[in-house]
């Protein structure tokens, strides 16, 4: 045998050792943080404990969900990188199937038109531009559910269109809204889900697709509800089935864990247990919900606030985080839906809400004290603030509202949370973010993306057009594409400041999002190739 040959063998098993060896230390660490947690601590260091599920990534500490999520977990981690200019933004994959899937729409960034075309990319439909009646027409979405029988088998299951039909929660109902609001002044996730579960009566969506007692949650939903409004309405066995497979093993505290699965056990319609101490079931009427929101409601969220802080609270100091920073991000990244969303530049958009409110009978569009100054006697001052927090407030979280209302004056800190969080959403929340100025790549990524939509079909089927291109006037949109009266407005709005730096976040998750799904071999070809030319004309 030659000497190379001698060599190469010798080499082979070393390496084969190694690996071995290198499996066995894993193994063996992996045991030891999970001894030493048991007998320490009421929690786990997430850190360590999530690389041993056979997964591994350069970037990211992942765990996959009950759904083969790959989600980010390490809640800590966003302030732990805060220092680095490149965070990770969450690989999804092609042709996913989870429902249900969610339109983000938020105002005055083109989502009529998304509405519509999401109408028109089920099979069987028949409403041609009728596509609002398109809910209760017969057509719908082929979703490939796995099914496991002994051996594990595909069924196709139906999925149907949804437009507006769940109510908003705000901290007052005098903030009005299209789909209707209620009262939630819940400052956490969960304490939304738990304590301010969507009115039985409300279910105006295909009957037993999404329902309380549903068992999944099948519907294409477009709403201008806030990320997040899916906690209300998603059937109480979705919900328990995402706690208990998810953050119940994370966290070791079983008491709080098993308050958590009370609860939601009862979200069942009928639990009087719901309210324990009057004995009464979830709200099924707007009248219940009037009746029950003091003397239930309001305990029941108050104590999962402070219960879900305090957990948030231990997982971020054991993670390295020294001042606690609230930060729900992790919450709605693990929840079992998709959500898509279209964002705008954000001058474009003020501009766009100046003319579409009549800001002008008020104020000239270059009246930055007016824009953002409140003053009580004129109902559309501070304009520019109020509105750039809509937009931040879309893509943070319905929590982020109550926060930022219970702030009061001084909310410049709540501001910079709600930034992070919104941030943290756009790399890990949604399936596909698109740019109002690439539309039709929106439309290719999510066919791309979601594995039983086809954007390209009845391509004659168009939304409303709430434009306002053809009455903003000239001098007005120089003013607002001028980069020193775009630095003076964001010197005078700490909102608008912090809705371009997550804009531009969005912007590369957007970029981020067309790279990866150019790689797909799965969904419609002539989809993949419009992407993967988009990004050869801007050099990407």
């Amino acid at each position: 045998m030659s000497n190379r040959k001698r060599l190469t063998i010798f080499i082979t098993i070393s390496a084969c050792v190694l690996a071995i060896v290198t499996w066995k230390i894993d193994v063996l660490a992996y045991k030891q943080v999970v001894a030493a947690s048991s007998v320490s601590k009421n929690y786990v260091n997430i850190t360590q404990l999530l690389r041993y599920d056979g997964h591994r990534d350069s970037e990211n500490v992942i765990i996959r969900d009950e759904l083969g999520n790959d989600v980010l977990w390490s809640w800590g981690r966003e302030y732990l990188e805060a220092a680095s200019d490149k965070k990770p933004i969450r690989k999804w994959g092609c042709n996913r199937m989870e429902t249900p899937l969610i339109f983000v729409h938020i105002g005055k960034c083109g989502g009529g038109s998304v509405r519509a075309r999401l109408a028109a990319g089920a099979l069987n439909y028949t409403k041609g531009t009728k596509w609002v009646e398109s809910d209760k027409a017969g057509s719908y979405y082929p979703v490939a559910t796995k099914v496991a029988n002994g051996a594990e088998e595909v069924v196709m299951e139906k999925a149907y269109f949804c437009n507006s039909k769940h109510l908003n929660y705000r901290s007052s109902t005098k903030e009005k809204s299209y789909e209707g609001t209620l009262a939630c002044n819940s400052t956490t996730p969960l304490g939304h889900m738990i304590g301010c579960p969507e009115l039985l009566m409300v279910n105006f969506c295909q009957p037993g697709a999404c329902e309380a007692t549903s068992s999944s949650c099948r519907i294409v939903y477009a709403g201008h509800n806030l990320l997040g409004n899916e906690m209300h309405y998603l059937p109480y066995q979705v919900s328990m089935k995402w706690w208990e497979s998810t953050w119940r093993h994370l966290y070791r505290d079983k008491s709080f864990a098993d308050f958590i699965s009370s609860h939601l056990s009862n979200l069942s319609p009928g639990n009087t247990n719901y309210c324990e101490q009057s004995n009464f079931s979830r709200p099924v009427t707007l009248r219940d919900h009037n009746q029950l929101y003091g003397k239930c409601s309001v305990p029941i969220f108050n104590e999962v606030d402070s219960r879900a802080r305090t957990m948030a609270q231990n997982l971020q100091s054991y993670s390295g985080v020294s001042e606690y920073q609230e930060n729900w991000s992790p919450i709605y990244a693990s929840l079992p839906a998709q959500r898509i969303t279209m964002i705008r530049d954000p001058f474009d958009f003020l501009l766009s809400q100046y003319f579409w409110q009549n800001i002008g009978d008020d104020f000239d569009c270059n009246d930055l004290k007016g824009a953002t100054t409140f003053d009580s006697n004129i109902e559309k001052s501070n304009w520019v603030n109020k509105y750039s927090l809509k937009f931040i407030e879309y893509v943070c979280g319905e929590d982020c509202t109550v926060r930022f209302a219970s702030a009061g004056q001084d909310n410049t800190s709540i501001i910079a949370q709600i930034k992070e969080q919104a941030k943290a959403n756009l790399r890990h929340s949604f399936t596909v973010v698109g740019l109002l100025n690439e539309t039709e790549a929106f439309y290719d990524m999510v066919t791309t993306r979601v594995g039983y939509i086809d954007l390209t079909l009845n391509l004659d089927v168009v939304g409303l057009s709430h434009t306002t291109s053809e009455i903003a006037t000239k001098e007005c949109k120089d003013l607002y594409r001028n980069d020193a009266f775009q630095k003076k407005m964001m010197d005078a709005s700490p909102a608008l400041a912090a809705l371009v730096e997550i804009y531009n976040v969005g912007v590369e998750v957007n970029r981020y999002q067309m790279k990866e799904l150019s790689q797909c071999t799965e969904g419609d070809r002539e989809a993949r190739s419009r992407i993967s030319k988009l990004m050869e004309e801007l050099a990407l």
